[in-house]
Parts: structure tokens; sequence; C-alpha cells
């Protein structure tokens, strides 16, 4: 039943009042010994596994296998930085693809002759097993031509011949791959395929492949691949470590997932949440990778591993709502990456890759945030000694370098903030939700410091948060509309524009009365014709003038001009909470979480009229914030749907 959804306490509770109370499932168990197994019943074997961004890609590792129509092993997207690029037509068979069974731990590919069954067993590295074929071949074709520049901007296709060598029972096959992302400096970079084989002999090997026999029609191979970084001693011990089956191989994706999962709330719910949640771990655990380079063996949570595969900031700190509840590593390793990886001044860039940093811009300062949020919850101080220098370089790089003369900072690209918001317009602003996400990490940083016993440095990061903290009242807050406003960085002039980041700044300690940030909340936010609509917090109010849940045209585009993200939506809800709007909170979540249930893909942002999935699947943030509104809403005994 269709309601519209209004901004009263009373109307909420009315509304509570009326929603059917499904009755949970006998699925209400606790947690099993053999999780994954759970895991892999709940998905079934119509896992899509079609692209890069959907790849099969456990076991941390940042090579994906794809399948599609294909008879046989169609290839393998290497997931190192922004553009994936494909090794392709490994094995090609001469036969008709029947149907393919796809599940979490591993692939069937059913032949009219015979199957092939794919399964990982340790990080890039996974078995084939082909029955029903005397003969196969294994091919190795790597793009060799090479656009390069030389000496007085000339340019000229170089051309490079891969190679092969036979190492201590294996076959090691070397090549490059060229670069389809133009922000790497590096126009190429080298990849390896290992190949072992446990069953079948190996004929006809050159640099292009080679052909495999048997007389029993069973083959059974071990691939290991690698990209950038290449090591002959780790093939070695990855290839030598394969197991003998497919089922062994399988135990040990189920080894490594229940390690992975961790605490993740997942055993609770009715059949459509659990097959969520479970999608959102499959999301979460094979967006995340081992990479090389900048991620120093360190394991990356990118976005999504084929359209977004790099660390991002804000992404990171979000994603770690459920990275928290996960294997220890998966949180901390997300941020060290980034403050280890930023410029000796402080300046961290926009994201990490494995080969490149995007420098120019830089975003939102969340890291402190969500460091100390993982703090407050495990108290790892040797953690907090490691990044707390970091953070402070950031925040002092931030100050010195897009600080205005307005007393705060400013904001340069629209990929600082939301990508195509109509708040940069008329161009850079003091941003309401940049400089309050400044001021987080400073608070932050300076109870961090105080944990440690850094006072010295908790002194300082007082200081500068007071005096940021006064600047934004001074400037940001329009004390007669009684709201925080983005400011024009050329002039100094409020800008009328609503959207959520004009709410951000009530998350930090600010110099206003608590009641004028309660009514602020009653009036804007909690207004059903601006934020508290049928499909929360949109990302431009409802009623502003730019407001669109869609470019024209392009109803599936990415857009901050109107369309529901869920990071902000989860920052508003954090905002309700605060300020104990407690049914209002409680209403907001249970509807974004019934929109992400009815979507049922963790699509990247939501269309703020139809509640339609909009972007990328499989995304990391909706993932995580659909597993932490799942485990508040149970933990507090307030879900009710509809």
């Amino acid at each position: 039943m269709n309601r519209k959804l209004v901004a009263t306490s009373l109307s909420v509770l009315l509304f509570l009042g009326c929603v059917e109370q499904r009755t949970p499932t006998e699925n209400n168990s606790p947690k099993s010994v053999d999780y994954a197994e759970d895991l892999n019943e709940i998905l079934g074997s119509d896992i899509i596994y079609d692209w890069a961004e959907r790849s099969f890609s456990p076991m941390y590792s940042n090579i994906g296998l794809v399948f599609d129509d294909y008879p046989g092993f169609l290839g393998a997207y290497f997931h190192y930085n922004y553009k994936n690029r494909v090794i392709a037509r490994v094995i090609n068979l001469p036969d008709t693809l029947v149907k393919t069974q796809a599940t979490f731990l591993g692939v069937k590919q059913v032949f009219s002759r015979g199957e092939m069954n794919y399964a990982f067993y340790d990080q890039n590295s996974f078995l084939i097993e082909i029955n029903g074929y005397d003969s196969i071949p294994v091919m190795f074709k790597p793009p060799t031509s090479i656009g390069v520049k030389s000496i007085r901007n000339q340019k000229f296709d170089y051309t490079y011949q891969p190679w092969v060598e036979e190492v201590d029972g294996y076959f090691r096959f070397r090549g490059y791959m060229n670069n389809r992302d133009d922000r790497d400096p590096d126009p190429f970079y080298p990849i390896a395929m290992g190949v072992k084989v446990l069953e079948g002999t190996a004929t006809d090997v050159s640099e292009e492949g080679m052909k495999v026999e048997s007389e029993t029609g069973r083959i059974l191979l071990a691939f290991q691949l690698q990209a950038g970084d290449l090591s002959a001693e780790l093939m070695d011990e990855k290839l030598k470590s394969a197991p003998n089956s497919i089922s062994q191989a399988k135990q040990l994706i189920k080894e490594w997932v229940n390690t992975a999962i961790g605490d993740l709330p997942l055993d609770k719910g009715t059949d459509l949440e659990r097959q969520i949640a479970a999608k959102a771990v499959l999301a979460l655990t094979f967006n995340a990778c081992i990479g090389s380079g900048y991620f120093e063996g360190k394991v990356a949570t990118f976005p999504n591993r084929g359209n977004y595969a790099v660390q991002y900031e804000w992404d990171a700190a979000f994603q770690n709502l459920a990275y928290e509840m996960m294997e220890p590593r998966l949180a901390e390793d997300a941020i060290s990456i980034l403050t280890s990886s930023q410029r000796p001044d402080g300046k961290m860039g926009q994201f990490v890759t494995s080969t490149y940093l995007r420098p120019t811009e830089v975003q939102v300062p969340l890291i402190g945030w969500a460091t100390e949020r993982m703090y407050r919850d495990r108290k790892n101080a040797a953690f907090v000694k490691e990044v707390l220098p970091q953070l402070v370089k950031n925040i002092d790089w931030i100050l010195d370098n897009r600080m205005t003369r307005f007393g705060l900072t400013s904001t340069l690209s629209p990929w600082e903030l939301w990508d195509d918001t109509p708040r940069l317009d008329s161009g850079a602003i003091l941003a309401c939700d940049f400089n309050a996400d400044l001021l987080m990490q400073i608070r932050a940083s300076e109870y961090l410091a105080n944990e440690i016993g850094e006072t010295e440095t908790a002194a300082y990061c007082k200081k500068v948060g007071d005096e940021l903290a006064s600047k934004m009242v001074e400037i940001l807050y329009d004390e007669e509309a009684n709201v925080f406003r983005d400011v024009l960085a050329e002039n100094g002039e409020m800008m009328s524009i609503l959207t959520p980041a004009n709410f951000v700044p009530l998350l930090v300690e600010l110099p206003i009365p608590e009641d004028k940030a309660k009514d602020m909340i009653r009036t804007y936010l909690l207004d059903s014709a601006k934020f508290f609509g049928s499909v929360p917090f949109p990302s431009v109010a409802y009623d502003e003038p730019t407001y669109n849940p869609h470019k024209p045209g392009k109803p599936n585009s990415l857009t901050w001009r109107g369309p529901t993200w869920k990071p902000m939506a989860w920052m508003m809800m954090e905002v309700l909470k605060k300020y104990e709007f407690e049914e209002e909170y409680w209403f907001a979540m249970n509807r974004i979480y019934q929109l992400m249930l009815e979507d049922g893909e963790l699509h990247e942002l939501f269309n703020s009229q139809t509640g339609e999935g909009i972007g990328i699947p499989q995304l990391g943030w909706t993932a995580a914030i659909f597993l932490k509104i799942k485990d508040e809403l149970e933990a507090n005994d307030k879900k009710t749907l509809q």
C-alpha cells in the first residue's frame, strides 16, 4: 500500500502502526559453523559473473573470471586500477554451451559433450577441471601492439613478443597488456599466466599457449595470474600448493570466507533479507583485493572491482561500516592504504590504484571519522599511533592549501564533492559538508591523540578545531533562515540551494543552540516537500528548481542532481539520531532498508521518486550500509517491513 511520508512524529507513528508485521521465517537460527555453505545455499546457482563489475573473484583476488555464452574459459579481468582489461579466450571448446551453474564457491559449465568446473584455491589462483574431451587448447594472446611516445612527442607502435618458459613442472607465460586508463602514466603493464597440468599431458607449447591431451577424458589444470608486480617465486608457491580436486578447492574458499565474514549480522530475517544480505557479502568480499604497488600487499576495498577498482577516501569510510565487523585487517587496511600513500606534505589524492594516484583533486576528509569509529570499537592504540601523524598532516595540508580569506576551506572541483552537483554550477564554494567533514577529522584526531597520550597534538587539534567551528557558524550559518548554506568562494555570497550537505554541520559540535538545531531539522530535513518524501533524502531538495531524479533522457545515468545516495542518507539518519528524533530515525531507516530490499542488486544510487536502483550493482557502500542498517534494526527490535 502506497502512503505519502510526512514529517511529523504523529504521522510517522500512525504509519508504523499500520505497517504489516511480517512473521520472520524459520531461518532465524544461530549462525552455523560452516556459514560459507549457508551463503552458497542462499545465493543458489544462478549468480551472474558476466562482466568486470560482477566477476568471480574470491580469495581477495585482483583478477576476476567472467562467463557468458562463450564455450569455454572466456577470460579474466585484471582488477588493478580504474579501468580493467581482460585476457580473453583462454580455452575455446568446439562445442555448444548448454547451461552455466554459477555459485558463491565455483562455476560449472555444461556442454553438449562434456563440462568444465572452476574454483579458486588461493589469491589469483584457481583450478579448471575439464571432463569429456581428449584434448583442449590453452591460449595466451595478450595485446602486443602498444602505442608509445618517443622523443619530440612522436608516436609509434611498439610490438612486444610474448614468451613462455617451463619452470619446475609448470609453464609460465609472459606478456604485456595495454592500459585503458589514460590517467595512468604507464601505457602498458606486464602480466604472467602460470599453468600447471595436474591431470593430462601438455604438448605443442609455444608463447601463444599449448595443447593439453588426456587419454581418460579428464583434464585438471591449476592457473595463477599476475599483473604489474610479477613474482616467479610467488607463482611457484601458489602452483605447487594447488589441490587435486575442485571439491578441495571449494573447501579452501569456505575457510577463507568464514574468516573474511567475521561477525556480520546475516543469520536473521526473512528469506528476502537473507538473500540480499548474502549478496552484500558477495559484493564486499569480492570487492576486497590484495594488490601490489601502492597497496603494498594490503587488502584494498574497492567500491566495485570492475568499474571502480581503486581506493577512494569517502567510499572507504562508508564501506568500513561493514568491514569493521569482518576480518580485522580489512577496515584497517582500507585506512592505512590511504594514509601511507599520501604525499609527504599531507595531500591525500582523490583515489589510489596499484600503479598511480589521482593527485589533482582531493575528497571530503572522512578518514578521521572512520578511524575514530573503529578505535572506539576495537581500542587498537597501535593502529592509531600508525595513522594519526598522517591524519594531522592531511589536516594541515587542507588548512594550508585550501584556506580562503573567509577562514574556511574551498572546494574546487566536482570530483571533490558530488560529481555533477548543481552546488558547483557557479564555481568553487565553501562547502558545508567539506568543512564539517574536516572538522570531524580534526575532532577525531584530538580525541585519538588524547587516547594515546599525545597531548601536544590534541591541544593543537582543539585549537584549530575551535577556530574552524567558529568560522563555520559565522560564514555558513544563515541565522534568519536557521540553516547552514554553501557559500560562493569568489564573493562570500550565500547560496539558496538546499541539499543534504546543508545539514552535515549538525554532526559536529558547533556554537549554535540545540533548540535551533532541532528547529532546523523539523523545518527542512523532515519536510516531506523537501527531503522526507517517499524516498528520503534526495541529493537536491524535491522543491528546488534544479531537482531532477535523473538526467533528461537518461534515466539510468549517474547524477547528484536529485537521486538518493545511501552515504548521504546515512549521514542524515545520523543527524536524526544525534538530536533524538527517534520515531523519524527508525522510520527513515526502515524505509531506506525496504528500498534496498526491493532493488535487490545493491546499486550505487536510487531514483528519489521511484526508488529504482541506478548505476553500478554490487556497490560497496550500498552493501555496507544495508548490512549496518540490518544490524541496527535487529539489535533494537525496530524492523517493520511493508
